[in-house]
């Protein structure tokens, strides 16, 4: 619905202007190399401020991802530490794997 309102009212606006040229033409003849420049500036100093715009976001959105990037392989190279275990708890690992528990002695 809003497209359809928008697209009639730039066609009212459109047909308006054209009607309303034929009459402002002379008037305009004049004026019109002086608006002319004056809109082509106004164009080119737009463009040239979007493109500067766009040239910081690119540079932040570059920073910003580098930083990331240092903050992932700085996590990644941090060593994780290894469970405290006493010698007692060694010794207990190291004789379970030698003498199976579940060996029942013979009689």
């Amino acid at each position: 619905m809003n497209n359809s309102l928008s697209f009639l009212t730039g066609l009212a606006v459109g047909a308006g202007l054209t009607f309303a040229a034929r009459d402002l033409a002379p008037a305009l003849a004049p004026h019109a190399r002086t608006l002319t420049k004056r809109g082509l500036k106004l164009a080119v100093l737009g463009f040239e401020r979007g493109r500067e715009a766009l040239a910081l976001t690119a540079e932040s959105l570059s920073d910003l991802l580098a930083e990331v990037q240092a903050e992932l392989q700085a996590e990644r190279a941090i060593p994780q530490p290894a469970p405290a275990n006493n010698g007692g708890d060694l010794l207990a690992e190291l004789l379970a794997d030698e003498h199976p528990a579940d060996v029942t002695p013979e009689a």
